[in-house]
């Protein structure tokens, strides 16, 4: 068991995760967990079999040593495990998760499902960096 701050310390070390699944298709948020440490995620054949995850294929491998041909190509090319690491941010760490608008139009159009969220756009935006700003 780790603290949360030193679990992100190492995580800062760790380039790669294989990812299996509780039970055949499902999936967990250990994904999105790992993008954002900056780790990329390999996906075993049965995660995630309806394809719902913006995973490319790639990140998909069928067999052992796909899964490594693939991770040693990241390896030897940092410029691509960057792209790809830049690529799943984009698609999976959408900028309203880290400022409450996801969590506020999903409470409150439970409410009221006619709600509409207010223009805020003549407001500065904020947004948290990294978990460590919260746990600081």
């Amino acid at each position: 068991s780790l603290h949360l701050n030193e679990l992100q310390k190492k995580l800062k070390d760790v380039k790669f995760t294989f990812i299996i699944p509780i039970k055949e298709g499902w999936t967990t948020s250990k994904y999105i967990e790992m993008i954002h440490a900056g780790v990329i995620p390999f996906l075993h054949p049965s995660y995630d079999t309806q394809g719902h995850l913006p995973i490319p294929m790639f990140l998909r491998p069928q067999t052992p040593s796909e899964f490594y041909e693939r991770m040693q190509s990241l390896i030897d090319d940092k410029a691509r495990y960057e792209e790809v690491l830049a690529n799943l941010r984009k698609a999976v760490l959408k900028p309203e998760y880290y400022d409450g608008t996801f969590i506020n139009n999903k409470i409150m159009s439970s409410v009221d499902p006619s709600y509409t969220r207010p223009d805020t756009s003549k407001y500065k935006k904020k947004t948290v960096a990294t978990l460590e700003d919260f746990f600081a």
